[in-house]
């Protein structure tokens, strides 16, 4: 072999060294970059309850309406209202948009916002808090599950202890 045969041969393996550790170097480059086409911006929620329990009976707003502080979003006929300001346990003024003769009262907004979503439908059945019931009529024919549910607690079994009594 001559000598411009081996300075051939050499800088090709030096071309070759230099291309391999190119494409390695872009190829770790594009793993440890992140590209995403979609992104997700989440806003702050705020649950609003209501005060007694009771039947809807009136939706003020749609979701995608926008709300200040205040305003009324549902009416909501409660039974324990009216039992209440009969015996002046509460007092009209108390309460926002008392109906006293309807035994009704207001679920007003507590933050300016947009509506996201409305989980209780006219008819629903909601608790004090604002838990819907699962077993009301409108929610069993929307077939939906309640909105809030409360945190299931791990149960958790004590080992027995037998004893026996001495005398």
């Amino acid at each position: 072999m001559s000598w411009a045969s081996r300075l051939k041969l050499f800088l090709g393996v030096i071309v070759v060294l230099g291309v391999v550790a190119g494409c390695t170097l872009v190829f770790t480059q594009r793993q440890s970059a992140a590209q995403s086409a979609t992104a997700t911006i989440e806003a702050e929620t705020f649950t609003v309850g209501a005060v007694y329990a009771g039947t809807v009976v009136d939706q003020l707003v749609q979701p995608g309406d926008t709300v200040a502080a205040g305003d009324p979003l549902l009416t909501v006929h409660s039974v324990q209202l009216s039992r209440d300001l009969e015996d002046d346990v509460i007092t009209p003024a108390e309460l926002d948009g008392v109906d006293t003769t309807a035994g009704t009262y207001q679920v007003v907004a507590t933050v300016d916002g947009t509506v996201a979503s409305i989980d209780t439908p006219v008819g629903d059945f909601v608790t004090a808090g604002g838990t819907p019931s699962p077993s009301s009529p409108a929610r069993r024919a929307a077939g939906r599950a309640p909105v809030a549910e409360a945190p299931r607690r791990a149960h958790r079994r004590m080992p027995r202890h037998r004893s026996r009594a001495t005398r």
